[in-house]
């Protein structure tokens, strides 16, 4: 079963998504770019220099100004070498090398919706694709105007071992802009022997067109849970698949109770 949202008793399309309301009087300060490259530095372990690479990315994208040339050395000496620890980490890296640099970064897909609607004639309309190192990203609108995204890669048998090795579930950061917002949603990438493929299936699109794209490094089974809870839920509502819903159920597992992923698998 793939393509729709899964509409069962328990499944995600029949889920009200619950109201995710912060309640402290102050977010914390955010580390600072220096912070975050010697948290990188003293990293051990393919999870820790993970989750650290991705706060340090992050952090470059909206405070890049804040680097000065020493600073900016240092940050690349310590990304470069994750490009060949991990293929999936590669368009991540480059995108904040290329911030670095102060050069231009990738613009994500487009699709212009009224037209791939009007222009449509099987049941996907206005399909876009591009490449984001090893991964296929490809969206299109479907006949009843949701968007449908998807991720595709080959795999050699050493590189699926260490995916499931490292990540045990592979998720892929999606972000999706049109005219009420930008958001994230995480992508269970299901990897076999030989490839690994993923989808999504969102609401339709406000505005006259929508942009889709990556979104930064991709998390395993072990820091997925450490997104925010819109993110998470939001996530979960997206899925098309059984096995994806699976592997979200094992997440929501490790979860305290009365987290809003648990409630909206519950209900």
């Amino acid at each position: 079963m793939t393509g729709k949202p899964l509409r069962l008793s328990y499944g995600p399309a029949a889920v009200a998504v619950p109201v995710v309301r912060d309640t402290r009087r102050e977010a914390p300060a955010k580390p600072g770019i220096e912070t975050l490259t010697d948290a990188l530095r003293s990293a051990t372990g393919a999870v820790q220099r993970r989750t650290r690479a991705a706060s340090l990315i992050a952090a470059i994208e909206t405070r890049r100004e804040h680097l000065t040339d020493d600073l900016a050395a240092r940050v690349t000496a310590l990304l470069l070498p994750l490009r060949g620890d991990d293929r999936f980490l590669t368009f991540a890296v480059d995108r904040a090398l290329a911030r670095i640099r102060g050069e231009d970064v990738p613009s994500g897909l487009r699709i212009e919706t009224r037209f791939a609607m009007a222009a449509g004639e099987d049941n996907d309309h206005g399909r876009v694709r591009v490449a984001r190192g090893p991964v296929q990203l490809t969206a299109a609108l479907t006949q009843d105007g949701r968007l449908r995204v998807g991720a595709s890669a080959t795999l050699d048998v050493r590189e699926a071992e260490s995916i499931a090795r490292t990540y045990g579930t592979m998720f892929l950061p999606i972000r999706v802009t049109d005219a009420s917002g930008s958001v994230r949603v995480w992508m269970v990438l299901r990897a076999g022997s030989s490839d690994a493929h993923g989808e999504l299936s969102l609401p339709e699109p406000v505005g006259a067109h929508v942009t889709i794209d990556l979104d930064g490094l991709p998390a395993g089974s072990a820091e997925i849970a450490d997104r925010s809870e819109e993110e998470l839920v939001r996530s979960l509502t997206a899925v098309t698949t059984r096995h994806d819903l699976a592997s979200w159920e094992a997440i929501a597992r490790d979860l305290p109770d009365g987290h809003p992923l648990r409630q909206a698998l519950d209900s």
